[in-house]
């Protein structure tokens, strides 16, 4: 799964050679797919993760902070069970887990972290610090 969207809307991506905050993990860590799409946008006061998770609630997902600087998003669908008698014709709609990994920079305020579900569309906000000079001082 690519950070930066590609040129086509079916499946072209782009590489993450030059992108230092995507932590290219494989296509798959430790079994868990990473099949949710997630866009990340800087703006001058934050960094927005949006995620379309239907049918998840603040329950279902986890978003957390490891190793200091590593932004975590994962989650969970619940599979449908089938009877004995059942034959399914198409399965399209999202099963399983998910788990996805962005290494935040330094002007990131990981401690002020939001996280909101609203309507199947998930957003987490990380504000960022506003005076550059505080991360000098700091450091």
């Amino acid at each position: 799964m690519s950070l930066i969207p590609g040129g086509s809307r079916f499946g072209s991506r782009r590489s993450n050679a030059f992108n230092i905050f995507f932590l290219d993990l494989g296509d798959r860590c430790d079994g868990i797919p990473f099949d949710t799409h997630i866009d990340w946008k800087e703006t001058p006061e934050a960094h927005v993760f949006k995620a379309d998770v239907p049918g998840l609630t603040t329950e279902d997902v986890k978003v957390e902070v490891e190793d200091g600087r590593i932004l975590q998003i994962s989650g969970e669908w619940d599979s449908e069970e089938a009877a004995t008698t059942d034959f399914w014709h198409c399965v399209e709609r999202r099963r399983g887990r998910f788990l996805r990994r962005f290494w935040l920079p330094e002007t990131a305020r990981l401690d002020q972290t939001r996280a909101v579900i609203e309507d199947g569309l998930l957003t987490v906000t990380v504000p960022k610090i506003s005076d550059i000079r505080s991360i000098e001082m700091s450091g």
